[in-house]
């Protein structure tokens, strides 16, 4: 659902996000120019066999104000799960430097970022690719990293969390070579990245 208040905070009514064409949940994102919505709908693998990996679609999709779909704007490959078992827990924690799809509005324009590269592509609000941008980063390879991310990530849990994750960390699990180029996609009001 969505909630909308004026600008002294009063509420005005609310809006309830149906599901898209192919029986999605989606969640509200973003606000194009237009006033329709960028909502992300997640499509995930269901198997849940401990030592597997969970992979995941996601769908941006446009909605307009009163809730309903209009199009899909882009698909892209979602962040990777593993199944994990230690003991009697089972968990589903993301593999350590998986690249999670990001997506903001920019005015009439949805920009996307997935997969870890260095890239941002602009699409149209009929999903049509009309940009493509290719930074050149210097970005650090994931073994040179692994041991300080580990360290870092372990500090901050519990115990009883600790001796879990500490495990999972010491799979040997399919990494990138490089860390993902952005970690968010932050965008003003005049549409600069």
């Amino acid at each position: 659902r969505v909630h909308h208040f004026d600008s002294s905070g009063t509420y005005q009514r609310t809006v309830r996000i149906e599901s898209t064409a192919d029986g999605l949940r989606a969640f509200f994102q973003d606000l194009f120019g237009d006033g329709s919505w960028l909502t992300l709908a997640l499509q995930p693998e269901l198997r849940n066999e401990p030592g597997t990996y969970l992979r995941s679609a996601q769908q941006f999709v446009r909605f307009g104000p009163d809730g309903k779909p209009m199009q899909p704007l882009a698909r892209v490959e979602g962040r990777t799960r593993y199944v994990h078992q230690f003991g009697s827990i089972t968990h589903f924690p993301f593999v350590p430097f998986a690249a999670e799809p990001l997506a903001r509005a920019a005015g009439d324009r949805l920009l996307v970022v997935a997969g870890g590269e260095p890239e941002l592509e602009g699409r149209d609000l009929e999903g049509r690719l009309v940009r493509r941008v290719r930074l050149h980063l210097d970005r650090p390879r994931t073994a040179t990293v692994y041991a300080r991310y580990r360290e870092s990530a372990l500090a901050d849990m519990d115990s009883s969390r600790r001796a879990q994750y500490d495990n999972f960390y010491g799979l040997s699990h399919p990494l990138p070579e490089q860390v993902p180029a952005f970690q968010s996609l932050l965008v003003d009001g005049e549409s600069n990245v």
